[in-house]
């Protein structure tokens, strides 16, 4: 009976998770659209740096037989915050 409970309260969590990354998605969404309406940034500049830092991140591993990737106890680097300049500036 107890596992039971563990388990819809597990699927519980999940679904809160799911909203949070949702809502964080549409927020970062909506600013960039904002900000690209504005001309303060363009989407290319957005696709450059996402890219630059997921390769600088962490390198690539293979999958396993089980079809996961092992997890890595190697820090993310963190990206300094750098000042937005308009577009053209």
């Amino acid at each position: 009976m107890e596992a039971d409970l563990q388990t819809v309260l597990l699927g519980a969590e999940i679904a809160d998770l799911k909203d949070v990354d949702y809502r964080n998605s549409l927020a970062l969404c909506s600013l960039i659209e904002v900000l690209c309406e504005r001309g303060l940034i363009r989407r290319e500049d957005i696709a450059a740096k996402a890219r630059s830092l997921d390769e600088a991140a962490e390198p690539r591993v293979p999958a396993t037989s089980q079809g996961t990737a092992p997890r890595s106890t190697k820090p993310v680097p963190r990206a300094r915050a750098q000042p937005i300049r308009p577009a053209g500036a």
